[in-house]
Formats: C-alpha cells, sequence, structure tokens
C-alpha cells in the first residue's frame, strides 16, 4: 500500500508538471493561425547542442551501501550531461533522431586519515522520436522520446590509489522522455529550453538548454 501511495504521488507530480508546461507551450501560441512558411518542416535536418542541469550520475556512487554509514563524503565533482542530437523530419510535424550523451562525476568519502575516491562516466546512444506541436517561423514546440544502451566506466580508489571496491554499473538501458521549445533567433540558429524525466536507469528530473543548427 506503501509504495502504490508514493507512485500516486508521483504520478501527479509528473502529471501536473508536463500540465504546466502545456500551459506555457499554449502560452506562446500564436492567437492567429500561421500562414507563412514554418521555419521546421518535412525533409528538415537539425543538429542540436545541449547540456543538462542537475547532474544526477554521483547517485550511483554509493560505495557498495556503507558511504552513508562509515563515511563522510567531503568532495564532490561533476561534469554534464552534454547531449548532441540529430533529427530528420519524415513530416512535417514527425522526426527521427539520434542522440549521444556523456555524463561524468567524482565523489570522495574520507573517515579520519582513509579516503577513498568514486568515478563514474556515462556514455549513451540513443533513438529517438519526436513529434513537434505546432511550428511557426520561430516557434517549434515538441514532444521527444528517447530510448538508449548506456555504458559505465566506473572505478573506487584508495588515497594510495589502489582499488577500494568493486564498482556495480547501473542498468544498462536509458529511457527519458522530454517537452521543449526551439526558438529561430536566426533563420538557422535556434535556442533550446527543455523539461526533461529521465524513467530509466533512475527517475530524476532535469533541465536541458543550448542551441540548434539547422542543416537542411
Amino acid at each position: 500500500m506503501y509504495k502504490k501511495i508514493l507512485l500516486s504521488l508521483f504520478l501527479l507530480k509528473v502529471t501536473a508538471s508536463n500540465a504546466q508546461v502545456r500551459e506555457i507551450l499554449e502560452a506562446v501560441k500564436p492567437k492567429k493561425q500561421f500562414t507563412g512558411i514554418p521555419a521546421l518542416q518535412k525533409k528538415s535536418q537539425l543538429l542540436s547542442f545541449t547540456i543538462g542541469t542537475p547532474n544526477n550520475v554521483s547517485n550511483f556512487l554509493n560505495f557498495g551501501g556503507f558511504a552513508s554509514l562509515f563515511l563522510t563524503t567531503t568532495a564532490k565533482k561533476s561534469a554534464g550531461p552534454f547531449m548532441i542530437d540529430y533529427e530528420y523530419f519524415i513530416k512535417d510535424n514527425v522526426g527521427l533522431g539520434i542522440s549521444l550523451l556523456h555524463a561524468s562525476a567524482t565523489k570522495t568519502y574520507k573517515s579520519g586519515s582513509t579516503s577513498v575516491t568514486g568515478s563514474i562516466k556515462q556514455y549513451q546512444i540513443g533513438f529517438s522520436t519526436y513529434y513537434h506541436l505546432y511550428t511557426t517561423d520561430k516557434l517549434d514546440p515538441y514532444i521527444k522520446g528517447t530510448v538508449g544502451l548506456n555504458i559505465w566506466d566506473g572505478s573506487y580508489k584508495d588515497n594510495n590509489g589502489n582499488d577500494a571496491d568493486n564498482f556495480v554499473a547501473p542498468s544498462p538501458f536509458g529511457f527519458r522522455s522530454i517537452i521543449g521549445l526551439r526558438y529561430f533567433a536566426a533563420k538557422k540558429i535556434a535556442v533550446i529550453g527543455e523539461a526533461n524525466l529521465t524513467l530509466l536507469p533512475k527517475v530524476t528530473v532535469a533541465a536541458n538548454i543550448g542551441v540548434a543548427i539547422k542543416l537542411k
């Protein structure tokens, strides 16, 4: 029963968040139906570069579950996630693409004169589908889903550089759902804002910003 209550609260929160995002997208929608030439249409191609926050991969550095019991986290560093996305429009409002993601983090655990540093790197390649709600010469709100494969590289080292514990990689599969908005500041350059819900390997919420280049 407890798990069902938590799941219900989580789904309610996600639904409410998505509803708020949809309200924002509707608010920026032109009051009159757009009749010009849209910035993107069938056979258009885009290359996007984004960075997300917060970096959640350090959550997998729990040192076998013992860190919170016996050690104190004294330092934490992270980079990314950095994402590169390619999209090809198979219809005026539907696109397919490939997504590359990289993120890394380190944590140092300490107890007295003993310290252990955990490091982790994530590499993901994913296949994406896009649905564009409407497109004008400036605005492009869209919904995106990405299914990917993760490659993990991690380790734990003591203060002498020796292996301190075995690293257990999280799930090799990844799934992200995104609601985003592109604004074309120039004919072939757009700025991007996205709300990102990751379901695998762990449920997390993040925001992405970046730029897109229209290739065709």
